[in-house]
């Protein structure tokens, strides 16, 4: 019997390619017209991250698909594969096995990538589908992709799987040949008989291919796929599947930033310090305390009608790109750490200074044991997040727009950034019997509502997969909301996975490439390893290491302070800023990094440099709290 073989090769453009995004049907029906597909055809389509139209299939006549690759670097490496099988006959809603190989032409079109003769590969990816039974190889080649450009060692890694509804991963290893010089990756469906009928369809994404690491034997390089039972969905699937209630609607004091035992024994020890640096902090909280505690409240609410979200909703926060602003001929520029004063929104000033007025509020009170800062705090953040009359919708659909645009930014998520200090402040609440049980359900469900946006939505999946500082934060955000939500699932998902996709941006030696091509490079390597670091203490609550964590280039987050030491020392010269702020001196932001250096690396030498800089207020600095600042000689 005619077995219905519908093979697709993945046009990869990198040997370390990651693929996410999955699109909705809006965009396929785009693509759709794009490629002029005639009518009554079963077809396949691959659609890549960007609507660049360069990029999409394009049809030549002939029924055969050519996927254009005119412009590899605005994808990057990076594109999802949304597999779909259309079918055209009304007449009878399906299509016999013949007519499915026929009208896919066998090979839609590839690029080719290039690998090294006689090594071990690993690949993995996310797919799921209703097909019983889907088939996968890769193909070596020694030159063009023809027939007699078989490699010595034609075909790895073949096995034939089923995909399931829910997201699964799978992974395995293989080697290339002694001739081998580029590889394909080949999907196939093998149902007998296949009978395809409008809506069948096989998703698959964060496809990843990299170097095996060393010490991987012959015995493992065996052909074998692997389903992995512990990462079987996308962190979409984990945030819908993961919840664990009993957890998150407790009123147990947690905090996940920084640990609740730590904050306890410092409240005591700020009860009555014998420290001077925790003398110096107490008058400083007090003082902090009593500025903070008549500002506010704060709400989206604010806002006058003319700076309305496009959607009319005043609830929709708005807030407008920071770096672009329009030139005289009207046009849009971006000017990469030039705050345009024009952009400020009242919800955005509103967020900031609420945002800001919490911590300040709950740390000077819990520290401090002032139940009047602690009331303040709680009800400037009930009064933004949970107040029906005044509460933000849990979406940042309209954050980092820019003029003239009608929609907001994957960017603009960042505004949550310091979402996991709030929510320990939300533990210390907690803590001292200010939040209540009513606070903590609705706070979960509002959190709840915008994990699902930041992980659903086109936007959410932007962010995630920036190439710098954005997507690290982004991670850290949704990891903590995680936690905090109880979603143990989706925390181990940006742990185990998203992480492992950060560590692209650090080179084996320590370096940020693209913070250091900023304007203000050496703010911005600080800035994404403050980032780094809220991601690795943050996993210490599924008992994970990533401060050691490396991927297979040796790249790792312990790289980077190593890589500063020479900085600290002053062996070499800080990068310059191009565009300087005199009000915020780049040495403060040594900081952060000095001291985790210090704790966690026993790194002094940004220690010393640090309090050298600042002789007369390094013990001031109110991070010391969370931080304490060690010995050293």
């Amino acid at each position: 019997m005619k077995k219905c073989i519908l093979v697709i090769i993945f046009s990869i453009f990198t040997v370390s390619l990651y693929a996410d995004n999955i699109f909705s049907n809006g965009d396929c029906e785009k693509i759709i017209s794009a490629a002029k597909f005639p009518k009554n055809q079963t077809v396949a389509r691959t659609l890549l991250s960007e609507f660049i139209p360069e990029n999409w299939a394009a049809y030549n006549g002939d029924g055969d698909l050519k996927w254009g690759t005119a412009d590899k670097e605005k994808n990057s490496g990076k594109y999802s594969v949304f597999l779909e099988f259309v079918n055209g006959n009304q007449q009878s809603g399906k299509a016999r096995a013949a007519l499915c190989f026929g009208l896919a032409n066998g090979y839609t079109g590839t690029d080719a990538i290039a690998c090294e003769a006689d090594t071990a590969y690993e690949i993995s990816w996310y797919m799921k589908g209703n097909f019983s039974r889907v088939d996968t190889k890769i193909i070596l080649w020694k030159g063009d992709l023809g027939p007699k450009d078989r490699s010595s060692i034609k075909l790895q890694l073949r096995t034939k799987i089923q995909a399931k509804d829910n997201w699964e991963k799978y992974s395995g290893f293989f080697k290339s040949g002694p001739d081998s010089k580029t590889f394909t990756m080949e999907i196939g469906i093998l149902d007998d008989p296949c009978e395809l009928k409008p809506g069948d369809r096989i998703y698959i994404d964060d496809v990843y291919i990299r170097k095996a690491p060393e010490g991987i034997t012959e015995g493992a390089v065996d052909n074998s796929i692997f389903r992995d039972p512990q990462n079987s969905l996308t962190a979409e699937e984990l945030r819908r599947k993961g919840i664990s209630r009993e957890n998150s609607l407790s009123n147990k004091p947690r905090t996940f930033l920084v640990s609740y035992t730590h904050l306890k024994n410092m409240q005591k020890e700020f009860l009555s310090p014998k420290k001077e640096w925790q003398k110096k902090i107490a008058e400083k909280l007090a003082e902090l305390g009593e500025a903070s505690i008549t500002n506010g409240p704060w709400s989206v609410m604010d806002k006058s009608d003319k700076v309305l979200a496009p959607s009319g909703d005043k609830h929709d926060f708005i807030s407008y790109s920071p770096y672009h602003w329009l030139n005289e001929k009207g046009e849009v520029e971006w000017r990469d750490g030039e705050v345009n004063p024009h952009t400020k929104t009242p919800d955005h000033e509103g967020l900031y200074a609420m945002l800001s007025a919490v911590r300040t509020l709950t740390w000077a009170g819990y520290f401090l044991n002032n139940k009047k800062y602690m009331e303040r705090g709680a009800y400037l953040l009930k009064y933004w997040f949970l107040t029906p009359e005044t509460a933000m919708n849990p979406n940042l659909n309209y954050s980092g727009v820019l003029p003239g645009a009608k929609t907001g930014r994957a960017v603009g998520i960042h505004r949550l950034t310091k979402m996991p200090e709030i929510i320990d402040c939300i533990g210390l609440l907690q803590d001292a019997g200010i939040w209540t049980a009513s606070d903590q359900k609705k706070m979960v469900e509002w959190l709840e509502k915008y994990l699902a946006w930041a992980t659903e939505s086109k936007l959410g999946h932007e962010e995630r997969t920036a190439k710098n500082n954005h997507a690290v934060f982004y991670g850290n955000q949704m990891l903590a909301i995680a936690l905090y939500t109880g979603n143990t699932q989706l925390a181990s998902y940006f742990i185990n996975n998203h992480y492992h996709e950060m560590l692209r941006q650090i080179e084996p030696d320590g370096s940020m490439p693209l913070e250091l091509q900023r304007t203000r490079p050496f703010h911005y390597v600080l800035y994404n390893i403050d980032a780094f670091t809220w991601y690795a203490e943050l996993a210490f609550n599924l008992q994970i290491d990533l401060y050691n964590k490396k991927d297979v280039r040796g790249a790792g987050l312990k790289n980077t302070f190593i890589w500063l030491a020479p900085f600290f020392k002053g062996e070499k010269e800080l990068p310059a800023d191009s565009v300087p702020k005199p009000e915020l001196p780049k040495e403060y932001h040594i900081f952060k990094t000095a001291r985790i250096a210090a704790l966690r690396f026993n790194m002094y030498e940004g220690e010393k440099y640090y309090r050298k800089l600042f002789p007369e207020t390094w013990d001031m600095e109110f991070q010391n709290v969370f931080w304490p600042p060690p010995d050293i000689h």
